[in-house]
């Protein structure tokens, strides 16, 4: 039973194993301790009553506020002893305390405390909020345990109480602030054992992944091989590390939400990095450790040993172009990272080849035989690459020829973008207009009407893309959203994308996209089959991609697309021939949110 939507299991797993599993709906507000005991408590009868042996795990998580419509008669004396040395010099303050009752009274006492924000009045009001909202989850505890004790099984029990202590006051978030709390991420465990033989607290910096062997070593169970650490047997002096060795294994790695920001933990100080500055360490309490000269030789080693700790995880993303040897003119490549911050960009396997990167962007000029690297702090980013060859050389860039990842372009539903250099549509041999597979043409300003000339008939399958795409921090709202219209289509929705689609269709095909302002129609398509080449496509009576010249999109993830542009680095590529992979450690796969569990996620801070 867990008090916490984001502890749902359809956004958390953490049902798996449970005969029955409790929760608020994504979208819901957190359950109060009381109502997390109400809504649970046949089902804990239920279990208790029977003499099969039970594992219950019970989240209770209660906000430190209260509801403005009424209050709880056991926290009106806390808040009536943390404000009573203010009533002499508020006599308003003094009124609205002792007109307080479980009926109502709350919202005037708001109304005059919510005015004096920043006061001592107000940080003493913040303060008794947080202990009644203690209390209350101390009193759910309580009854819990009173529950089991009554069911007969409380010798026999064994108790495991995990939580964090709580923040009272938010830490600083400006220059010189912790956005990791040190107070939440670092969890006290406190076990007793049946038979009230305790181990006492442990105030150590445990894991999820850590429960498990810490309570099978408790209970004399053998879970094989497990990734986690029994927490009581952790050693409290650190072994000798080997030469080049990190202690990384003594720390906990923390990122935020939105991967720019990295923390590594110790037991006692943590160290932060983010882009605009070094990893910075904070002690326990969550101050910058400015003048790390001035401290104990044995907290420099532990700031180096997180630091490196930091390094050793903190792993760098990005994508590979490789280009087979063989000589020929160079290449051109311009790419554009669509989210993140840039990490570094390098030529490898020549030195011939110029590099200008700028930002989340840049180019490079490739001879044959080269490699692009360019990493940033995201896994999966979402990118923009154009690759050019001069118009005489302009057969060379063939789309059989350039793989991503395994699969050639021509074969793949990778989208692709019109290139930004724009050519007038060419006229064949005979004085008319050359053969065109697909004809778009400007329809209504943000409209783009779709076209197929030609027999009647011939199966088609389309993809469409708005490009850029929504950066991982953009509201909900405020996402690109893709609008058609057209009879006869067949939709193929990409689950949980709403600005990329696939469409089936048989020729003629008349369809109307709607461009979102700001945004570009990125496509793939094909017709029987067969990939339409670019060469083939038309827009506005204009070359949809130059000659010579091909820009490709890949999202941050496109379902059965292109997850799994991944690979080993090959140096034997054929002359001629391209290839482009993702770099870093590969994803293990990605599970798709609803739009209620995405607002979930959006409002996470970088501790959580």
């Amino acid at each position: 039973i867990t008090s916490l939507p984001q502890l749902g299991a359809t956004i958390a797993g953490l049902d798996q194993g449970f005969a029955s599993y409790l929760s608020p709906a994504i979208n819901a507000n957190v359950w109060p301790a009381q109502q997390v005991l109400d809504v649970g408590r046949a089902e804990l009868e239920q279990v208790l009553a029977s003499d099969q042996p039970a594992f219950i795990w019970v989240c209770f998580s209660d906000p430190a506020r209260m509801d403005e419509g009424a209050t709880d008669k056991t926290s009106i004396p806390v808040l009536q002893d943390y404000l009573a040395p203010f009533r002499e010099a508020r006599p308003r303050l003094a009124s609205a305390l002792d007109h307080l009752s479980p009926e109502g009274g709350y919202p005037e006492l708001i109304h005059i405390l919510g005015r004096r924000r920043g006061s001592a009045e107000y940080g003493a009001w913040r303060e008794a909020l947080h202990m009644a909202g203690l209390q209350r989850v101390d009193r759910a505890l309580a009854e819990l345990r009173k529950m089991v004790d009554s069911s007969g099984r409380g010798e026999n029990a064994l108790w495991v109480v995990e939580g964090a202590r709580g923040a009272l006051v938010e830490p600083p978030q400006g220059r010189g602030g912790p956005v990791f709390r040190p107070d939440v991420v670092r969890t006290p465990l406190c076990i007793r054992l049946p038979g009230a033989a305790g181990a006492g607290e442990q105030e150590l910096l445990s894991s999820t992944v850590d429960l498990a062997p810490t309570l099978a070593a408790a209970m004399n169970l053998d879970l094989g091989e497990v990734d986690g650490r029994d927490l009581l047997r952790v050693p409290t002096e650190l072994p000798d590390l080997l030469p080049g060795q990190v202690r990384a294994t003594h720390a906990v790695y923390c990122e935020g939400p939105l991967l720019v920001r990295r923390a590594a933990f110790g037991p006692k100080l943590h160290v932060e990095d983010d882009q605009n500055r070094s990893a910075l360490g904070f002690d326990r309490q969550g101050r910058a450790l400015v003048r790390e000269t001035e401290l104990e030789a044995e907290a420099q080693n532990r700031l180096s040993d997180l630091r490196d700790a930091l390094i050793q995880y903190a792993v760098h993303w990005g994508f590979a172009l490789e280009r087979g040897g063989g000589g020929g003119p160079d290449l051109g490549a311009r790419w554009r990272l669509l989210d993140g911050r840039p990490r570094d960009a390098r030529m490898e396997g020549s030195s011939d080849g110029t590099l200008r990167p700028a930002g989340l962007g840049g180019e490079a000029s490739m001879p044959a035989g080269a490699a692009l690297v360019v990493e940033t702090s995201h896994r999966d980013v979402a990118l923009s690459l154009e690759l050019t060859l001069p118009r005489k050389h302009a057969d060379d860039l063939q789309e059989s020829k350039f793989l991503i990842g395994e699969t050639p372009l021509s074969e793949s539903w990778i989208p692709r973008l019109p290139s930004g250099h724009r050519v007038s549509w060419p006229r064949d041999e005979f004085d008319g207009p050359a053969p065109v597979d697909l004809d778009l043409v400007r329809d209504g300003g943000l409209y783009t009407r779709f076209q197929t000339p030609g027999d009647a008939g011939r199966e088609v399958e389309l993809l469409v893309a708005l490009y850029p795409p929504a950066r991982r921090s953009d509201p909900i709202g405020e996402r690109p959203a893709l609008e058609w219209a057209g009879s006869g289509l067949e939709v193929l929705p990409y689950e949980g994308r709403d600005d990329v689609v696939r469409l089936r269709a048989t020729t003629p095909l008349d369809l109307q996209v709607q461009e979102s302002p700001g945004k570009d129609i990125a496509l793939c398509m094909r017709i029987d089959g067969v990939t339409v080449p670019l060469k083939r496509i038309r827009r506005d009576g204009q070359y949809f991609a130059a000659p010579g010249t091909v820009r490709v999109y890949l999202p941050e993830w496109l379902p059965g697309e292109d997850m799994d542009i991944a690979g080993d680095r090959r140096a034997d590529l054929p002359s001629g021939w391209l290839r482009l992979l993702r770099t870093g450690p590969r994803s293990g796969g990605h599970s798709t949110l609803s739009s209620d569990e995405l607002k979930m996620v959006r409002r996470l801070r970088a501790g959580e």
